[in-house]
């Protein structure tokens, strides 16, 4: 059992204190299932921090069971029942092999080297990595990675796993497995601590602890929480959808107040007068890209050529991206995109193959003034003193005056939602989901005519992630910027992409419009990808059309009726 006791934790800044925690109490008993959302910056990873006593209590306690994690002799106990799975895979991995990062964590505990072989090849099995056990973790996809993570934590077998935004920056296949193997461990006994941006994640846990500034603002089932639309809404939180398509129907039809999932909206429907009218379904269609200001023609790439560890990325790759579009690009972990992504942006130098911008070869010096590109881990791109120095960067490279910088430097944070008063703070004294809006301000301020998104909205929260979406795909749109979008997230390609192009082992699987491609089942199935919640939601209540949005599924639902 976890007891947290007014706890407070506070930050010694350069500029000054910092309070993360702000008089935290909860209770989690033993075996149960627990999530923890909230806004970027509400406290949810130091809160984490302190159940296995990476952090420290400021003032207050924090208990696991019976035992205060401020009491030093404690800590050995403490952290050997209680394990921890970060956001990102890559900070957690430490050694060259599979088996020997699982084992990491045994050694530390001083386990018997037989008993460690045993845990080891017990904790792949139960994460269906037994096979991988002797690859390198450089090798291995982000899902693969993140199931390598988990299973160090289980050959520890720790009573309670904390995870912290596991999922944020895996694809579609690699939530799932994840989220599956989440499930599995709490069936076999297991405390699970479960932090997510992601309300469909949320909604399949016990109980839900809502954080705000600080403090815990509520905390219920998931049927409390997610029930109340208006409130989750007013708080800048998504909800399960659901709960949120219910909602709407309720306007003009009677239907219960507790719908959470989709079963228990399609019984709601059946058992009132609201008549589902089916349509066919349509697709619009492709135009062809005119007059293409991007063309990549023929590319092949091969990592580590003439080694063992050879690796064809690559494969023909072939496409045209016109002045103005929004290109998304998809496919599974390990299909290629984010080698695309570098080779168009001249990062890459290309093996075979060419690729124009502006009728200008890629290798031309003059396209790095072209192209910005964010990457998915903001941090690989954060290097300066103050986040004011880091925006202003490329601007004072291209020799603007310092009036013009500044001027950017404002707007760049205005765009991506940076409150001015962290002008002068270190970027790496941000959240997570600060610093990559810092990151997208840094290459927002350049104005680049192409800008390359490489999963722009993962770990952030539904309001700051709606909001930076609203700038990019808004102001920054209407600039004439061309957009190359790189994203997991079938929502956000729904809603803003002019096209998709989806990669699978290297190869161009399918070119088409967002509507096209939810329509055709096989290729999300063979590229790992699913259709965004409101289309899955829409098939089971038994609609023929691709609906793309809740605003077109309100439309379906109530037209006739």
């Amino acid at each position: 059992m976890i007891r947290i006791e007014n706890l407070r934790h506070v930050y010694k800044t350069a500029n000054g204190d910092k309070i993360a925690l702000n008089g935290v109490n909860l209770t989690i008993d033993d075996g149960e299932f627990v999530a923890i959302i909230g806004t970027n910056g509400s406290g949810k990873s130091t809160l984490a921090k302190h159940f296995n006593a990476l952090l420290l209590p400021t003032s207050g306690k924090v208990f696991v069971d019976e035992m205060d994690t401020s009491d030093e002799k404690n800590l050995w106990h403490v952290r050997k029942n209680v394990g921890m799975v970060f956001q990102n895979p890559d900070s957690e991995i430490v050694a060259a092999i599979v088996e020997d990062d699982v084992a990491f964590g045994l050694e530390n505990l001083g386990i018997a080297p037989e008993k460690i072989r045993e845990r080891v090849d017990l904790a792949l099995d139960a994460v269906n990595m037994i096979d991988y056990k002797n690859f390198a973790p450089s090798k291995l996809s982000g899902g693969q990675k993140q199931r390598i993570a988990i299973a160090g934590i289980i050959a520890m077998q720790t009573k309670i796993i904390v995870f912290d935004e596991p999922t944020a920056m895996l694809d579609p296949l690699g939530r799932r497995e994840i989220m599956s193997l989440v499930k599995k461990l709490h069936a076999q006994g297991k405390t699970i601590i479960y932090i997510t941006h992601f309300m469909e994640e949320a909604s399949q846990a016990q109980k839900i602890f809502v954080m705000e500034r600080g403090k815990i603002l509520r905390s219920g089932t998931p049927h409390e929480i997610f029930t109340n639309v208006a409130e989750m809404k007013r708080l800048g939180f998504d909800v399960p959808v659901a709960a949120e398509l219910a909602e709407r129907l309720r306007k003009k039809f009677k239907l219960p107040k507790n719908i959470l999932t989709p079963q228990e909206l399609s019984t709601a429907i059946g058992n009132s007068e609201l008549k589902i009218q089916n349509v066919a379904s349509k697709t619009s269609p492709l135009s062809l890209v005119p007059c293409p200001s991007i063309r990549v023609r023929d590319v092949n790439f091969t990592y580590m050529t003439g080694t063992p560890f050879e690796k064809t990325a690559l494969k023909n790759i072939s496409f045209d991206v016109s002045e103005g579009e929004v290109l998304a690009i998809a496919g599974h972990t390990g299909s290629g995109k984010s080698t695309l992504i570098q080779i168009v942006a001249g990062l890459i130098d290309l093996q075979r193959g060419t690729v124009e911008i502006d009728n200008l070869p890629v290798t031309d010096k003059k396209i790095r003034r072209l192209v910005g590109i964010v990457f998915q881990y903001p941090e690989h791109q954060l290097f300066e003193e103050t986040v004011a120095k880091d925006i202003s960067f490329a601007p004072k490279n291209f020799g603007l005056s310092d009036a013009e910088i500044s001027a950017r430097v404002d707007e760049a944070m205005r765009q991506v939602g940076l409150d001015s008063s962290l002008k002068n703070v270190s970027p790496f004294e941000l959240s997570g989901g600060q610093r990559r809006r810092a990151a997208i301000a840094g290459i927002l301020a350049m104005k680049p005519k192409y800008l390359i998104l490489d999963e722009p909205t993962a770990g952030l929260d539904p309001k700051a992630k709606e909001n930076l979406l609203r700038e990019i795909f808004g102001a920054v749109k209407k600039s004439g910027v061309t957009i190359i979008l790189v994203s997991h997230n079938m929502d956000d390609i729904a809603r803003f992409a002019d096209r998709v192009i989806v990669l699978a082992q290297g190869k161009i699987l399918f070119t088409g419009t967002p509507r096209e491609l939810f329509a055709r089942e096989e290729i999300l199935q063979r590229a790992g990808l699913e259709p965004p919640p409101i289309t899955q939601l829409m098939k089971i209540l038994g609609v023929n059309e691709i609906v793309l949005s809740l605003d077109e599924a309100e439309k379906i639902l109530l037209k006739k009726n």
